[in-house]
């Protein structure tokens, strides 16, 4: 995702146990950090 003309990559990670809470994680974090950039053209 793009953040003030930042590419920001955020890295998650955990065990097979904690996989399914982690991409929960990964993406929740995506979305509040999203500031719609991503739609502006290139």
């Amino acid at each position: 995702m793009w953040r003030d003309g930042v590419l920001v990559i955020l890295l998650n990670g955990g065990d097979k146990a904690s996989q399914d809470r982690d991409i929960r994680l990964a993406k929740r974090l995506a979305k509040e950090a999203d500031d719609g950039i991503e739609a502006l053209p290139v």
